[in-house]
């Protein structure tokens, strides 16, 4: 790469090498969950996370999910099911959770599931969507767990 040259997204994992690298990843799900053809199922209101939230279940074949998991350079659209919960008032998307469904042999995956919270906030006069904390769970095909963490400071915006 020479001097002063732009770096796309496609150009990350080429510098990495591997690991876990993502571009607009928590954004990535609710926009695939909520423009695609998923299938929702309301499951219930809860009252036991201190508000008032609506479960739902949904549903995504891999024929028409846009989730591309790249494992150790080995790349394979999955498909995906899961559950989130949105505020049964002001109708915000609160905690999703994803799970890789019908996972290609090529990948060297189990399982891999994300757990993303959501915060709205306040930005130039608009208020916006960003997560406030999530964890991705991968286990390989030999049983190793992998965890990886995230945190957001409050009040700090970050890649949501």
């Amino acid at each position: 790469m020479a001097r002063g040259e732009a770096i796309s997204s496609e150009d990350l994992g080429n510098l990495v090498g591997h690991g876990f690298l993502g571009t607009g990843f928590f954004a990535g799900f609710p926009k695939n969950l909520f423009s695609s053809n998923s299938a929702i199922v309301r499951l219930a209101s809860d009252r036991q996370t201190g508000g008032h939230t609506d479960h739902f279940t949904y549903t995504i074949p891999s024929l028409m999910n846009h989730w591309i998991v790249n494992w150790l350079g080995v790349k394979g659209t999955v498909g995906e099911s899961g559950e989130f919960w949105v505020d049964e008032n002001s109708r915000t998307l609160i905690r999703l959770r994803a799970t890789a469904q019908d996972i290609p042999p090529q990948l060297p995956l189990r399982e891999f599931t994300v757990s993303i919270a959501y915060q709205p906030l306040q930005l130039n006069n608009r208020s916006v969507l960003l997560s406030s904390s999530a964890e991705l769970v991968a286990v390989d095909r030999k049983g190793t767990s992998q965890r990886l963490q995230y945190l957001q400071s409050k009040g700090c915006p970050n890649d949501g």
